[in-house]
């Protein structure tokens, strides 16, 4: 019993805790200060499992994003050919003078490529992390993630030759 009490102490100290806290800890007026601070880190959110990253600023959360993208750009080769395509799209719609309907079609087909493409480093390395030797059903993931970033590269590419057609017959 002495043991067990020790025990959850610690995890108190640490906010390391069970699944669930023990009934001796729950009793009212055992060990009140355990539970105070078991209750009350619950409440911040210390304990494993539980999201500390929500209702964050937005510029906190746009430095996340930021470092994700930064990471992503430095780690993924094809993602920094797409940002490099993506600047010259944009010098080609500064160029070319579309009108806004086309800015809007070009620059959503552009950025959901991008999107594709993030969201396919993050899945890899999801994936990599957890289940890092080679697997026909990972692979099977991986592929199909990658799948979709050439989907989103054909219709950006359909959206180009739209618009090559209209500037042409303009």
């Amino acid at each position: 019993m002495r043991r067990l009490i020790a025990q959850h102490v610690r995890a108190v100290k640490r906010c390391t805790f069970p699944e669930r806290p023990p009934a001796l800890l729950a009793a009212p007026g055992v060990f009140s200060t355990v539970r105070a601070r078991y209750a009350h880190r619950t409440r911040l959110g210390l304990l494993a499992g539980v999201n500390t990253q929500k209702n964050l600023s937005f510029l906190r959360r746009l430095r996340f994003a930021l470092a994700g993208l930064g990471h992503a750009l430095r780690s993924e080769r094809s993602l920094r050919t797409q940002a490099v395509v993506f600047v010259l799209v944009l010098m080609a719609l500064i160029l070319l003078r579309p009108g806004a309907l086309w800015w809007a079609v070009v620059l959503l087909a552009s950025g959901a490529v991008l999107a594709a493409e993030l969201f396919n480093t993050a899945l890899e390395a999801l994936v990599d992390h957890l289940h890092p030797e080679h697997h026909p059903r990972i692979r099977i993931v991986k592929d199909c993630a990658a799948a979709a970033v050439l989907i989103a590269s054909l219709g950006a590419l359909a959206v180009g030759i739209a618009l090559a057609v209209h500037l042409r017959w303009r």
